[in-house]
């Protein structure tokens, strides 16, 4: 269902939220706030946020309701200034959903991404964790301003092809997300040059997936005078494309104090985490490695294949019987993530 337009101090809001043609159950969450007290506005500005729960993992959609109901009330409640209490919110977000999928005696993981978008006067702060993204529409450059937190982009990173095997087959594979662990780190991108006109867009990767960035930039060039009617469009498309994940997507844009005129369109690369001014530098290529060897295993969690306390305590014993596993490092990183599996089992 589609939110109505939010006009409130030069600012409108639209969302929406579809199961998809494939699921049966919608696992996407979303927040559209807006403070009445015009000191907690000034101090925390609009919150908008996305977050996709892990259809593969138990509880998906109580994980992504959880990470955006701790956030809303962690961050309009912290102290401290805006980046802060927003980078705060989503680790409180992720002790929470790590809680509560390790509580009465534990269980296969939950997760979620979560994406947080805080918009005040004339700046931005996005926090982010996941595959879900944000984007920025301006002058018909649509930028991608998350990166995301996938094997498959890190390969890309390093220089696999989008249609490589290796790609293809861990799309779904998240290296970060909320609820995996006990403590997780969060990406914060500050944009200090907001201005009236600038579209914002977070989606679900069920949307931007399936439609890809083209068609996103071409519809929000028509349509970003209407969130509501270009949302709908959106969502459209991603379902006359076969709509095999849930699709979500949050449009927030400034009111422009003039008409605007139109512009080449074109795309832009996803950014980096602002980190002192410095852009973060890429893994190493032996880290990569070992994370590909845990995305493999962590397939079986993402794809629906639910790697269960038995075939964990199984796998260890075969790992264990072979005479190599002592002197095989990727034996070693399988034998470490399942017994990392079982730790929240331990009754100790």
């Amino acid at each position: 269902m589609i939110e109505d337009g939010i006009p409130a101090n030069g600012v409108e809001i639209a969302a929406q939220s579809d199961t998809g043609v494939v699921r049966d159950e919608n696992q996407d969450s979303y927040l559209v706030e807006t403070p009445v007290a015009r000191d907690l506005l000034r101090a925390r500005g609009h919150l908008i946020a996305i977050a996709d729960g892990m259809g593969g993992l138990r509880g998906g959609q109580a994980a992504s309701r959880l990470a955006i109901r701790t956030l809303e009330q962690s961050y309009f409640t912290a102290t401290g200034d805006a980046n802060t209490a927003l980078v705060r919110a989503v680790e409180d977000a992720n002790r929470a959903v790590h809680e509560l999928s390790t509580r009465d005696g534990g269980g296969p993981p939950m997760g979620s991404t979560l994406t947080a978008l805080a918009l005040f006067a004339d700046s931005a702060s996005i926090a982010h964790v996941g595959d879900s993204r944000a984007y920025r529409f301006r002058d018909g450059v649509l930028r991608q301003i998350t990166r995301d937190h996938s094997l498959a982009n890190e390969l890309r990173e390093h220089g696999a092809q989008p249609d490589d095997v290796f790609v293809t087959l861990h799309k779904n594979v998240l290296t970060r997300g909320i609820g995996l662990a006990e403590e997780v780190e969060v990406d914060l991108f500050e944009l200090d040059d907001v201005v009236a006109g600038d579209v914002f867009l977070l989606s679900s990767d069920g949307l931007h997936d399936v439609v890809g960035d083209t068609l996103l930039a071409a519809e929000l060039a028509k349509g970003r005078d209407d969130l509501d009617a270009l949302l709908q469009a959106l969502v459209a498309a991603a379902r006359e494309r076969g709509g095999p994940d849930n699709i979500t997507a949050v449009a927030l844009r400034v009111a422009a104090d003039a008409e605007e005129a139109a512009a080449p369109l074109r795309l832009e690369g996803a950014g980096e985490p602002i980190e002192g001014g410095e852009r973060r530098s890429s893994w190493l290529l032996a880290a990569l490695i070992v994370t590909f060897i845990l995305g493999v295993i962590a397939t079986r969690l993402f794809d629906g294949d639910e790697m269960t306390p038995e075939r964990a305590r199984a796998r260890i014993d075969e790992i264990l019987a072979d005479p190599d596993h002592e002197t095989s490092p990727a034996l070693q990183a399988e034998l470490e993530r399942l017994r990392a599996l079982l730790e929240p089992l331990r009754d100790d």
